[in-house]
């Protein structure tokens, strides 16, 4: 049988920093997208070079900088050149033409940002959360008190102390 894992710690913050950085790599694929469909009419992402081959054909002139300017696409080239290469698409899957981040990568990341409770604790987790059931069941919570730990470690009930917390 196999246990079930007991999530201890969500790492929140790290985790939406994580998921702002897939949602920037969606939008920074659906700006290069427009930028290459800018210069080449075609929104499909193109290597660099391709693109580059591509200006350089509509211009005729072999300076990819000044081809760009006279074709009016520097923009959109400048934007390519700084950003084509900085996308990820092993995180991402088509879904009717538009980029989305895989299920897949959704769950490593939820999973890397979630501390679990150790394998070796889990028996004595499930004992202890049998006991604070059971305690949670006392008349007075302040009973707890006449449970006493000595010098060994093992739990005894002194019955005088609660006897007089009765009292009181």
């Amino acid at each position: 049988m196999k246990k079930e894992r007991i999530e201890v710690y969500f790492n929140r913050d790290e985790y939406n920093m994580n998921i702002a950085s897939l949602e920037q790599n969606i939008k920074k694929i659906i700006l290069c997208l427009e930028a290459v469909e800018q210069i080449m009419g075609v929104k499909e992402l193109k290597p660099i070079k391709e693109i580059e081959d591509y200006i350089i054909s509509k211009s005729g002139f072999d300076n990819i900088e000044m081809s760009a300017k006279l074709l009016n696409i520097d923009t959109a080239y400048y934007f390519l050149t700084q950003n084509l290469q900085k996308i990820n698409l092993d995180v991402i899957e088509w879904i009717e033409g538009v980029p989305s981040t895989k299920e897949e990568i959704l769950l490593q990341v939820k999973e890397k940002n979630t501390t679990y409770l150790s394998n070796d604790l889990y028996n004595d987790y499930r004992v202890l959360e049998k006991a604070t059931s059971i305690l949670n069941e006392l008349s007075n919570p302040t009973y707890i008190n006449a449970v006493t730990k000595d010098y060994m470690g093992k739990y005894s009930l002194n019955a005088l102390s609660l006897q007089n917390m009765n009292t009181r």
